[in-house]
């Protein structure tokens, strides 16, 4: 039953990944690490999509989908993978990113750390007025 439903709509969210990878191609100086991220994704979802459909084939049971699964998720979360390249949140001051940042910065930057302003936080104005 699993299998059959990853059979039949896995293939729609490998093409949104693939349509967001040709998105990401017109950023190419920006995204390319997040470009071939897009593309391990893919290639892990292809093969998940393959093991479900073999399993339907053979009529196996749908918790033989569990390893697979299991170590689909370990090789795309391990390091600095594939899932870690798309952060939510700035690397140096911890800003909430917007959707294009997201997407096609590699950085990982807000704006205001991207173009050399990092706003303080208030706790750091603090700490610099107890200082002086």
């Amino acid at each position: 039953m699993v299998s059959q439903w990853i059979v039949d709509y896995l293939q729609w969210v490998f093409l949104l990944i693939l349509l967001l990878n040709l998105a990401q191609r017109r950023q190419y100086e920006t995204a390319a690490r997040k470009r071939l991220a897009t593309l391990y994704i893919a290639a892990g979802l292809i093969l998940f999509y393959a093991v479900a459909h073999l399993i339907q084939l053979l009529e196996a049971p749908d918790w033989w989908l569990l390893p697979t699964g299991a170590a689909l998720v370990f090789a795309l979360t391990r390091g600095e993978s594939a899932v870690r390249a798309f952060r939510l949140h700035c690397r140096n001051c911890g800003a909430r990113l917007s959707l294009a940042s997201i997407v096609y910065q590699d950085s990982n930057l807000c704006s205001d750390c991207r173009f050399g302003e990092p706003p303080e936080a208030p706790d750091e104005e603090m700490d610099n007025a107890l200082k002086d």
